[in-house]
């Protein structure tokens, strides 16, 4: 579905709920954006431990990894990638990751870890009256937008 008829779609079922709501429409991650290099680790509500995005504590980087030797999956998990940051905090758990891809990628850049604390958490206020989209590069939604 178009970002447009996305919008429209939404607008339409809050009229009718007579609600109002801000927009807030997001790129979905590539290899090519600013901030690339960052491994989102999130956190639970308090910001205290590691949640992980299915709650397990387990942490991925969405894209191969090019270093001049070339391209491989990161994280601890042979197998299918990622870092088992169960029962650790955000620190402890960056420091896991950043240990384990020491050489930078072909662009100069090293890892780094972005702390995500969800809506609702210290510095990251839950509202609903925010509506976010998530697009790919040709504005178009793949995901289900949510309030937060």
């Amino acid at each position: 579905m178009s970002l447009t008829d996305c919008i429209a779609e939404i607008q339409r079922q809050l009229a009718e709920l007579q609600k109002d709501a801000e927009f807030i429409t997001h790129e979905k991650r590539n290899p090519d954006q600013d901030g690339y290099n960052k491994v989102v680790i999130v956190t639970d509500l308090q910001a205290e431990s590691v949640k992980g995005k299915t709650g397990d504590g387990h942490v991925e980087y969405p894209f191969m990894w090019r270093e001049a030797t070339g391209e491989r999956v990161l994280g601890t998990d042979e197998v299918n990638g990622g870092w088992d940051c169960h029962a650790m905090t955000p620190a402890e758990c960056c420091n896991v990751i950043v240990e384990s891809v020491p050489l930078p990628d072909t662009k100069g850049n090293y890892i780094q870890c972005h702390i995500f604390v969800p809506f609702g958490g210290p510095g990251n206020t839950k509202k609903d009256d925010r509506v976010f989209v998530t697009v790919s590069q040709d504005l178009l939604v793949h995901e289900a937008p949510f309030i937060a």
